[in-house]
């Protein structure tokens, strides 16, 4: 080696010693507090988060790794410390930008765009992150891994359903036991099997590729090792699935549907991942090997500390504080949220509408309903929603525009309204409804979305929905004219 590598080898040396020693006086606790304070201070302020996590996350097996993800983030800003590159650095600008995002996801939240306002949350997170530290990428990372715990995956669950399926059928054709699939179901002797949303391999899936992130944020260091380690774990979750439904189908066969695992499926495909897990840590070693190097080997050039002063912490706070779903609420004359009323909003029965036939509504804060004359059982509902919960609205999922016992003809989009041909048994009736907010009304969902965003610059939740039944009795025009007649 030349001199003048040793040189700089050694000006390397000492700077690294330099930032690892500045790292040690600063202290980890200091140079993690103010996002720990600024993380707190997000989910004091917005309830709705930590209500949506321990619903959709916490107490769900597809995100049943989510107790794993805070302790992935700190361990990776803790690495990032070891390293020295952990440092406070405070961005005027990252504050403007975490503002705006915390207008958009309050904005996306009090219009209950649910979806849009979940993938918002591991952005302002993100930069949250980055308004008190440098950017890295163990501050990155940190961020990112919350994208694994907010409920924004479920798009890509019909896909994974529909090729469990598929793969299903092909393994079953070479195992001699006679096999009949339709749609997600799967026939044999023994008994059926449905490969249901929950057993598309969604769960898989995610934990696999949260794995793969936090071990490449602390021992890899080439992009195309990262991508290759993520397509293979990727593959290898789909794999994992398809094996154990098919190895569930089996257990069915030889036990007559009387395996205690045909119960426990859940757990036993766990018993699959982990070996599926050693064998990516393995590719990884083979990709990149580690020989002896830890975490937060490779040393980042490092910045001078910039502690923060008290005036800029008590600003960060009061941002926080102002641009919150509790300030919003409070301003919209909005209760605090109810922890225990946004539980199970499943499990909850449709409400009892006296007249009938009617629609199944789920929540509603008032309601009024006239017969209407001119035909027999035909009947009018003006039905009000506040918006104060997730269910508190006209397009809640679980609502149905079908009465019970009823299937649906037809469906042909009105002005400003949907009409629906309906039947049970051999009658026919005409349903006709509308959703309104304000003066605006429309019969598709996606039109009240928009309108939902409009109106949350006013901080109005509300809307409306008018529902008509009218019985054909033999004239299924006459019946839609008399509900045209009474609203449009």
């Amino acid at each position: 080696m030349t001199a003048e590598g040793v040189t700089a080898m050694s000006r390397d040396e000492h700077r690294h010693a330099a930032v690892g020693s500045v790292a040690k006086e600063q202290g980890f606790a200091w140079a993690l507090g103010p996002a720990a304070a600024i993380a707190a201070l997000f989910f004091l302020f917005n309830p709705q988060i930590v209500v949506d996590w321990r619903i959709y996350s916490f107490d769900d097996g597809t995100y049943s790794h989510a107790y794993l993800i805070p302790v992935m983030s700190a361990w990776l800003l803790y690495e990032g410390w070891k390293a020295g590159v952990l440092q406070l650095r405070w961005s005027w600008a990252c504050f403007a930008l975490l503002g705006i995002s915390l207008l958009a996801y309050q904005w996306l939240e009090f219009a209950h765009q649910r979806y849009l306002a979940r993938a918002a949350v591991p952005l302002c997170m993100t930069l949250a992150l980055l308004c008190v530290h440098r950017v890295t990428r163990y501050t990155l990372l940190a961020g990112a891994m919350f994208w694994f715990v907010t409920p924004v995956w479920g798009p890509i669950s019909e896909f994974l359903q529909w090729t469990s399926v598929k793969a299903v059928s092909f393994i079953m054709q070479f195992t001699g036991i006679p096999t009949f699939v339709y749609d997600e179901f799967v026939r044999i002797p023994a008994g059926t099997f449905e490969i249901a949303d929950g057993c598309s391999g969604l769960r898989y899936v995610i934990a696999a590729l949260a794995l793969v992130a936090f071990y490449s944020g602390l021992y890899l260091r080439r992009y195309r090792s990262m991508l290759i380690l993520a397509l293979v774990a990727l593959a290898g979750a789909m794999l994992t699935n398809w094996l154990r439904i098919a190895a569930l189908i089996l257990i069915g066969h030889f036990s007559d549907m009387q395996s205690s695992l045909i119960r426990d499926h859940n757990m036993f495909g766990w018993f699959l991942f982990v070996p599926l897990m050693v064998l990516i840590f393995f590719l990884a070693e083979r990709l990149e090997p580690i020989n002896g190097r830890g975490p937060g080997a490779v040393r980042e050039k490092a910045l001078a500390l910039a502690r923060p002063r008290a005036n800029q912490i008590v600003l960060l706070g009061a941002l926080l504080a102002l641009v919150s779903g509790a300030a919003l609420r409070t301003l919209a004359g909005i209760p605090a949220y109810d922890f225990a009323a946004e539980v199970d909003v499943e499990a909850a029965q449709p409400l009892q509408l006296p007249e009938q036939p009617a629609p199944q509504i789920y929540a509603a804060s008032s309601y009024t309903a006239e017969t209407l004359p001119g035909a027999d059982d035909a009947v009018l509902y003006t039905i009000v929603f506040d918006g104060s919960s997730d269910a508190q609205r006209a397009e809640f999922y679980l609502n149905e525009m079908i009465p019970p016992g009823w299937k649906l003809r037809n469906s042909l989009r009105a002005d400003g309204a949907r009409e629906l041909r309906i039947q049970r048994r051999g009658d026919l009736a005409v349903v006709r409804y509308s959703y309104a907010i304000g003066a605006t009304r429309t019969g598709e969902r996606g039109d009240l979305r928009l309108m939902r965003l409009r109106a949350a610059t006013r901080l109005d939740r509300s809307s409306t929905l008018r529902w008509g039944f009218a019985p054909c009795n033999g004239d299924c025009e006459r019946a839609s004219a008399l509900l045209v007649k009474r609203f449009p």
